[in-house]
Order: C-alpha cells, then structure tokens, then sequence
C-alpha cells in the first residue's frame, strides 16, 4: 500500500467540496488575533497546497513541507497555475532543520500532526518548532479531534460511487493505542479501464489536554484549543480543533 502516492493525483478531486481559501482566511485569523509578528511561514505537511496557495494570496511568504513527492507535484502545478510563487521542500517534518528556515510563522493543517502517533516525537517536534520560531512567534495548526477519530470515523466504513472514480475507506480503531488504521480501496478509471490501487494511513486521536500539556512542556506559552473555525473554545464534540500556541 502507498502513503499519499498515487491518490495524490486524485486527492483535490475528490476534496472538491472543502473551501480552502476559507481554511487560508481562518488561519490567518488566528495568526492575527495571536499578535505574531512578521509575514515568514512555514507550513508543515502542505500537501497539494490549497492552503498553501490562500497564504500565498494573502501576503505570506510561504515555504511548504511534505513527505510525499507526488503531493508536492500537485502543490507546484497549483502555484504555477495560479501564478504565485512559493518554495517546496520534501522531508518527513520530523527531521527538518527548523531553525535553518527560520519561520516567523508555523502552520500545519489538515491533520498533519495527527500523523505523528508517536507522543515522544511530536512533543520533540513541539519543542523543535519552539526553538525555531523568535520570541513573539506562533505555532497554529489543527487535528480532526479525539471525538471524530474515536466516535465519527472509528470502526466506520465509508464509500464513494461516481464516473470516474469509487473508493472503499474501512477504518479500524485501536482503543489502547488511541489510533486510527484507515484502508483505502481505489478504482478509478483511465483509458476507459478502471484501475485499483491502496492507500494505508494511520492517525492518532489526541485529546486537547494532552495537546495542551505537551504544547506547554515545548516551552509555549497563550495556548488556546478552538472549535471547528470559530473562535470559541474547542467543546465535547467539536471534530476540528484549532491550536495556537505563542513563544
């Protein structure tokens, strides 16, 4: 099975239905309401950039990160398409020189951080991102919430039918371990054949506290846990919470 490798080519497609200019809007939001400072962002798992692309619009100076270079082919058409520049840099964020890149801003969105199932490393993560960013600077990042990963998506299948294009998504939920194992089945029809191929993900659920606490032991300071994209505090069954966490 492949981690964000051929579905990369498919994956705006089939996200069609997300406003990611909004996703852009509420981020920089968040950066303004934190009081952060400076226009350098460093946005972590960027994927095929749609959100990358409303930072651009917006005045940032965006350098984007991700693991999967067929991903990261999809964000550079998308730049190029929309005529606006940005620096692409494939590497797993969990060995990224930050302090190299020197962000005034860092963002991840999208579940990005769910990602690192791993509690010791994504608190190294933290304190590595903590390092990096100057005083004043501002870690904003969002996680489908331990409520939609144990409850919504949780032992859950899920199926889609068009043309072009079906897919089989069978997850499975591991209580001691708080994760998510998603399996993905493919069809999707080229040359008029349909071809098959897998994906396999695994995403941790994490509770806000928990977030919270490993924000605080990095170093980071004015930590807030909001709901979906408002900006009040994250409740019981919010299914996106946003982050942000100052230096």
């Amino acid at each position: 099975m492949q981690f964000y490798g051929e579905f990369a080519h498919y994956y705006d497609r089939l996200m069609e239905d997300v406003d990611y200019s909004a996703w852009a809007d509420h981020i920089d939001n968040l950066i303004k309401q934190s009081g952060a400072k400076g226009k350098s962002i460093l946005e972590l798992g960027c994927g095929t950039g749609s959100v990358t692309t409303g930072l651009v619009r917006l005045g940032y100076e965006v350098t984007g990160v991700d693991i999967s270079e067929d991903m990261l082919c999809e964000a550079q058409k998308k730049l190029e398409d929309e005529k606006l520049r940005a620096l692409l840099l494939c590497s797993d964020m969990r060995n990224l020189d930050f302090e190299a890149l020197s962000p005034d801003i860092v963002v991840c969105a999208c579940d990005g951080f769910n990602y690192i199932t791993d509690e010791d490393e994504l608190l190294k993560l933290f304190g590595d991102i903590y390092a990096a960013l100057p005083y004043g600077g501002v870690l904003v990042f969002d996680l489908s919430s331990y409520y939609k990963l144990s409850n919504i998506l949780g032992d859950n299948t899920f199926t889609l039918t068009e043309d072009d294009i079906a897919y089989i998504w069978e997850n499975y939920y591991e209580p001691d371990a708080e994760t998510v194992e998603m399996e993905i089945t493919f069809f999707a029809k080229t040359n008029g054949l349909y071809k098959r191929f897998e994906e396999y993900h695994v995403q941790k659920a994490y509770k806000n506290d928990k977030i919270k606490s490993m924000l605080g032991a990095g170093g980071f300071k004015e930590i807030k846990a909001l709901g979906d994209f408002g900006m009040s505090d994250a409740a019981e069954k919010s299914e996106r919470v946003f982050f942000t966490a100052l230096k």
